[in-house]
């Protein structure tokens, strides 16, 4: 299917940049999805654009908290939402402390902290 006007305009933006302190928590897919698709997936987030397709539909729900994240967009999106949302919370000038801390936070899924596939 291809982007209405309205989604590629976001889709055409290729260099998003997560806005997080730490982004050592992203692997290189990770890093590769928000770069590519990040402008993209904040517009749907914050509803500039509305969704297209029912992937798109389910992405928003997500978002809104209406069901837990599946696919690998939707969990990229996730854990930016949730590190952006943990730093806003969490002052500490000790950075081995925040990573301590954010590792407790981010405890969701077992291979996020996997080094197998980050640089």
């Amino acid at each position: 299917m291809k982007p209405s006007d309205s989604h590629k305009i976001f889709f055409d933006q290729k260099s998003f940049h997560p806005r997080v302190v730490n982004g050592d928590i992203f692997t290189k897919e990770e890093v590769a999805l928000l770069r590519r698709f990040g402008a993209w997936m904040e517009a749907l987030d914050q509803k500039k654009i509305l969704p297209e397709s029912s992937e798109q539909s389910a992405f928003v729900e997500m978002c809104s908290g209406l069901r837990e994240p599946q696919t690998k967009f939707e969990l990229v999106w996730w854990k930016l939402k949730e590190r952006r949302k943990f730093e806003s919370e969490w002052v500490c000038p000790d950075p081995e402390n925040v990573r301590k801390a954010m590792m407790n936070t981010f405890d969701r899924s077992d291979d996020w902290w996997s080094n197998a596939d980050r640089a």
